[in-house]
């Protein structure tokens, strides 16, 4: 699972076309839209797919954040971010493994990462699905300006009246994608700072696995 980005100019002194500089307002509104929410919750399915065919399970969660820090809950394992450090509760394994992630491995965690993804690296345009689950919606398409960046490609579905992020797909090397979809998204929660880091006793009995 796992994690920003800037305008795209054309050569010659040429100004960026309408269609770069709308698509570009989307995702301003999109984020300050985000950014007025304080700390907010969000329920999500994530699929993988080789092409358009499915690989494996579906894997459902939800998430916490507050500007860079989250606390994050999926298949039964339980993350925390505070801005630096990382801990991941297996509870299979009965271990916290406590991380300093990058900003790449924080991209295949949190679905919010493109808040700053777009404002660095990649150009973008519109896509031409106009509705999603219903909703009208805008389709916005980040290419990677550098075919050394891990994430190729990423496709947002983005709610026009609200400005809400209702999808986000990633895609890796060739024909690897990721899917994100948000079920639910509400803002105004009430987080402390502890909120997103591990207290021994939300696991008494772990062991505390140091890799930073």
């Amino acid at each position: 699972m796992k994690k920003y980005l800037m305008l795209l100019l054309l050569c010659l002194g040429i100004s960026a076309p309408a269609d770069a500089q709308s698509a570009k307002s989307v995702l301003d509104k999109t984020a300050a839209t985000f950014t007025e929410k304080g700390a907010v919750k969000a329920d999500f399915v994530i699929k993988n797919f080789v092409g358009q065919t499915q690989n494996g399970q579906p894997m459902t969660g939800s998430i916490l954040l507050d500007g860079k820090k989250f606390k994050l809950n999926a298949q039964g394992i339980t993350t925390w971010f505070d801005g630096k450090t990382q801990w991941t509760y297996v509870p299979e394994n009965e271990e916290v493994n406590v991380t300093e992630p990058t900003d790449e491995e924080l991209q295949s965690i949190n679905p919010y990462t493109f808040l700053n993804f777009y404002k660095k690296g990649y150009k973008y345009k519109f896509g031409s699905t106009k509705t999603f689950q219903g909703k009208n919606i805008f389709e916005v398409v980040l290419l990677a300006k550098s075919q050394k960046q891990d994430i190729k490609q990423v496709v947002l579905f983005i709610e026009k009246n609200t400005s809400q992020l209702m999808q986000i797909k990633f895609r890796q090397g060739t024909n690897n994608w990721m899917s994100i979809t948000v079920n639910s998204f509400d803002g105004r929660q009430k987080v402390t700072d502890s909120t997103f880091t591990f207290d021994k006793k939300d696991a008494p009995n772990a062991e505390i696995i140091d890799l930073r």
